[in-house]
Formats: structure tokens, sequence, C-alpha cells
């Protein structure tokens, strides 16, 4: 699909999706949680999660390369360079924390952000069939048809075989896109991966008065570590 196809399709979706009611995304978020669902998950680094506080919302790509040129850009060129444009303009997420996109991302001092399912209600929500890496073949969903996604291999873990490496690869890499900013109020917990990246976390979290975000070390969130 080129990239004002892919526009325009996620622009359709968005306006068939605020047709829905509540019926529809119970249905979906009942057909995740089955795979273990746990929330959509956004990894950054310490550094960008202060500006992320300080500025109550977690902002896309294209608002960050045009206001803040500061940032600590953690994803690999190769996988953007494959991105339509539309994408750089949404907030991405994922479904689970082990990603291929996450595994060759260049983090230093990661901290994992597992926003509420809630989210899947906000009105400029997007699911992709696929990684938005696939440019050519992903294609965004509305809510009803993405009941049906292979939800099975996009929260599948371990050890892929060689024949179903691309497919399976390109789905455990299935993007949940907002086209706008998003309130850090959607955060449900932070995953760290060192102790004192969580005592880091939490020191930020009283110095911007926020509560109710529980701080939990869970290396196993993370893929790599420190070097």
């Amino acid at each position: 699909m080129d990239s004002e196809s892919f526009r325009k399709r996620c622009e359709m979706v968005i306006r068939i999706n605020k047709s829905y009611d509540n019926s529809v995304y119970r249905r979906l978020l009942q057909k995740i949680n089955e795979y273990g669902f746990e929330g959509f998950i956004h990894m950054t680094n310490l550094s960008n999660f202060k500006k992320i506080l300080k500025s109550g919302f977690l902002f896309p790509r294209t608002f960050l390369e045009e206001n803040d040129s500061s940032f600590d850009d953690c994803a690999e060129p190769r996988v953007l360079n494959k991105t339509h444009d539309y994408v750089k303009e949404c907030v991405r997420f994922y479904y689970q924390t082990h990603t291929p996109a996450y595994y060759v991302a260049n983090y230093k001092d990661p901290v994992c952000l597992v926003f509420d399912g809630k989210l899947l209600r906000n009105p400029n929500a997007i699911v992709l069939n696929m990684s938005a890496g696939y440019e050519r073949y992903c294609i965004p969903l509305t809510m009803a048809d993405a009941i049906n996604n292979d939800w099975e291999t996009i929260f599948s873990q371990g050890p892929i075989s060689k024949e179903r490496s691309n497919y399976v690869k390109s789905r455990r890499d299935t993007d949940f896109l907002i086209h706008d900013k998003v309130p850090i109020s959607f955060i449900s917990k932070i995953y760290c991966q060192y102790m004192d990246v969580c005592g880091k976390v939490e020191q930020l979290l009283r110095k911007y008065e926020i509560k109710g975000i529980e701080v939990i070390l869970n290396p196993d969130a993370f893929q790599k570590k420190r070097k």
C-alpha cells in the first residue's frame, strides 16, 4: 500500500470506528485478553521519560522532530526508513514487550510504559494487521475487523522456525497507533530493568506529583542487558 492510500485508509478507519458502540470494543478487548494482554507497551529511554512526565503527554515522532531536537531517538533507522509518514505522526505501541523492533532499538536505560487497555477507545486509535515497518503489506483495520486479527501469533514468544520467520516477526511487531498525543494518565504501570532505574523513576513521579502508577522491577520485560 502506498503512503497516500495508507493515509486515506487510516482516516477512513478512524471515521468508521467512531460509529461503533461499546460492544465492539468489549469484544476486541476480550479477544486480546485471552492471550495475556496487560496493556499497550511503549518503551523509551529514561531521559525521554523525564520529558514525558514534565509535559504530561507522549508525543508522536513528527512532533518531537519538529519541536524537540534534544529527544533521545531510540529507533533503528532501518525500521523507520520502511515506515509510512502517517505512522510517524502517531504514537506507536506494541502488544507485548518481546518484539523484534524493541530488540534492535538503541536503549541506554530503558523504561517500559504500560498503558491501560482503555486506550483502545481513543477516537484516533488505529489497529494494524501487522508491523507498520512492512509498509507495502500493512493494512489499517476497523475495530470490528481487528477481532479476527492473528492475535495468537502477535502475542507469541520464543524461537521462530526459518520457514515462518518473516511472517511471525511481522506479526509480533504489530503496531497499535494513536494519531494524536497520549496523556500520561493512561499509564497503569512501569517496568524497569534495573533497581537503580526504578529508584530514578519513582523519584521523578514524586517530583511531578504523579500518583497511582506502579513501578515494578521486571528484568524479563527487556531483551538486552545494559552495555
